[in-house]
């Protein structure tokens, strides 16, 4: 414990101090050496997301950025989505079913011609999404 008014038989900072400067001398070539990067830097997420789709046989992959409070009627797409929210929250609903909330992390996949509508929350929403021919 460390000496104060109230616990004289403690030790005096000077002590401490000497710890704290042993220990970051024993560790300074430690913390360097796993500064040091050891393979090239990663992928971006957005390009593994797409290399990922692309192996998987999509022919396009990309970003889609939609501002809040958007509604996107009931519409088709001629092609297969997959497709990853990064920000903010939407409602999908296809036709016949219930609207299912997704947000940041969440996937959805939609086949060809489905009808469906697209809602977009409060900061509207972006998602990565890789198509297909249908």
């Amino acid at each position: 414990m460390l000496k104060t008014a109230a616990n004289s038989g403690g030790l005096p900072m000077e002590v401490f101090d000497g710890i704290r400067a042993g220990v970051r001398a024993d560790t300074a070539p430690t913390q360097q050496r796993f500064r040091e990067p050891r393979m090239p830097a990663p992928t971006t997420p957005f390009e593994k997301f797409r290399d990922d789709m692309l192996a998987a046989g999509y022919e396009e992959v990309l970003e889609r950025r939609w501002e809040p409070w958007t509604l996107v009627a009931t519409h088709t797409h001629p092609f297969e989505a997959s497709a990853l929210v990064v920000e903010g929250e939407m409602w999908l609903t296809e036709q016949g079913g219930t609207a299912r909330r997704l947000e940041a992390g969440d996937r959805f996949q939609l086949r060809a011609n489905v009808p469906h509508e697209e809602r977009y929350g409060p900061q509207g929403a972006v998602y990565w999404v890789a198509r297909r021919a249908g």
